[in-house]
């Protein structure tokens, strides 16, 4: 029963050192999602708008003054980086809940 019960409690710290290798495995292919999602939302963004631009509606953008063409620029570059930010972003805040949660686990776990 003593060796039962140790065998158990071997196999339980062996899951959770593989959980502990996958969650770590998992955060950096999801933080590199994010990046190169962010990295693609920027760039799909400024391609669309350029696409607007010169062949959707070029008669728009050239009844624009030049310093409104160029405010209109810094804005969509301005909100693309937002947006590229953003998705960043979430990956810490995820981190930080996560790890928030691990502690409060922890401290359940002392109070038993």
């Amino acid at each position: 029963m003593v060796r039962a019960r140790e065998r158990i409690e071997q196999d339980l710290a062996g899951l959770e050192e593989a959980l502990a290798a996958l969650t770590l495995e998992f955060r950096s292919t999801y933080d590199g999602y994010l990046t190169a999602l962010g990295q693609a939302v920027r760039q799909q963004l400024i391609l669309a708008c350029y696409h607007l631009c010169t062949q959707a509606v070029p008669e728009s953008f050239l009844k624009l003054s030049f310093d409104g063409r160029q405010k209109m620029q810094q804005s969509v570059r301005a909100l693309a980086a937002a947006s590229e930010e953003k998705l960043r972003s979430l990956v810490t805040t995820e981190s930080e809940e996560e790890e928030e949660v691990e502690e409060e686990e922890e401290e359940d776990e002392e109070e038993e």
